[in-house]
């Protein structure tokens, strides 16, 4: 029996590569909102679209009875544009991505995501890149959750639900490129696989402490150990 029975996967920055897609249309949305478009990207990476879209209309003084609906509609907007923008655009898959997943898909564990993205462009975000949806059977999105904590509950909770049957968090791997990927696996009580592959290096990641650390995910053999427990 593999050593985990979950593996979660982060997107932007860990299975699609970080490009202007996202940035783009994030300030799009902003400036046609009338709030203001400057971006952190280091700060804001990592965090739920909701997440951010909440921190701005607060800076921004929005009433709080308001705050809700009117990340909704931020939501919706930038929905919109990213559908728009992918048209036109390219976003690669990260290194080794397209060859571990169909060997991940051969074994006895199942594939989740855990994202902070809307869920309505995971998929079409992942097809731009050439990797197939259908390899992730659930997930935690960020237009559910206010915190990457929550959409990792949500995304547990999800795989429960999925399989069928309570799952020790020990079971569950989290793959992410961000200290917020750690930090949320660690929330939950799962191990985590940090690559370096997004915004943050190798050494700003180990500075984290999390379980395993590697350059990028195209050593096949050595994550399929990882997983397997070998």
């Amino acid at each position: 029996m593999p050593q985990f029975e979950i593996i979660l996967f982060d997107m932007d920055g860990t299975l699609v590569g970080h490009s202007d897609i996202m940035p783009q249309a994030l300030r799009a949305v902003l400036s046609d909102a009338g709030l203001p478009p400057e971006l952190d990207l280091r700060a804001i990476t990592g965090n739920t679209d909701y997440q951010n879209f909440k921190a701005i209309l607060r800076k921004s003084g929005i009433p709080e009875d308001q705050l809700e609906p009117d990340i909704m509609d931020l939501c919706h907007r930038l929905e919109r544009k990213v559908g728009e923008l992918l048209s036109s655009c390219e976003m690669p898959a990260c290194p080794g991505v397209l060859d571990l997943l169909p060997q991940l898909a051969e074994i006895p564990v199942t594939l989740g995501l855990l994202t902070g993205n809307l869920e309505a462009i995971v998929a079409p975000k992942l097809t731009k890149a050439g990797i197939a949806p259908q390899y992730f059977k659930f997930g935690g999105f960020g237009d559910k959750n206010e915190t990457r904590v929550d959409a990792a509950r949500q995304a547990l909770l999800n795989g429960e639900k999925f399989l069928g049957k309570k799952i020790p968090p020990s079971r569950v791997l989290v793959v992410g490129d961000t200290p917020k990927d750690i930090a949320c696996a660690r929330a939950i009580g799962a191990k985590v696989l940090a690559v370096a592959t997004g915004l943050f290096s190798e050494e700003e990641l180990l500075a984290h402490d999390p379980d395993i650390c590697l350059d990028d995910l195209t050593d096949a053999d050595t994550i399929l150990n990882i997983v397997s427990g070998e």
